[in-house]
């Protein structure tokens, strides 16, 4: 699975009107695609963020159009979904399509390397 941007969506305002509920996008650019994507906070404990999209969205990209499939690690800031990367990263080999991921903190870490 890959697509050509993100969105932000409300799912409050969705609910009664799926074209108020989107928010806002962020597109990847031409034949520019992404694998899953995964939100991290700004900060480990939720009562020091500002809001609920108070952190980061990261995932890779692929950009199929330069020939060379070249791949990045691109970090957005998720509360203002600014279409300028905060970080973008160059891999040095393309990441598959349908990658998958997920953000722990280090307690979480600790906490399944001891099971």
């Amino acid at each position: 699975p890959w697509f050509s941007s993100i969105a932000k969506i409300d799912v409050q305002a969705g609910r009664q009107d799926r074209e108020r509920g989107i928010v806002a996008t962020i597109e990847f650019g031409y034949e520019t695609y992404g694998n899953e994507f995964v939100f991290v906070p700004r900060y480990p404990d939720a009562e020091f963020c500002k809001s609920e999209d108070d952190g980061y969205i990261m995932g890779y990209i692929n950009d199929e159009a330069d020939g060379n499939h070249t791949g990045y690690f691109v970090v957005y800031d998720a509360m203002t979904m600014d279409p300028t990367p905060v970080c973008k990263y160059r891999i040095p080999q393309r990441v598959p399509y349908g990658l998958h991921g997920i953000f722990i903190n280090e307690q979480q870490f600790q906490k399944q390397a001891k099971t």
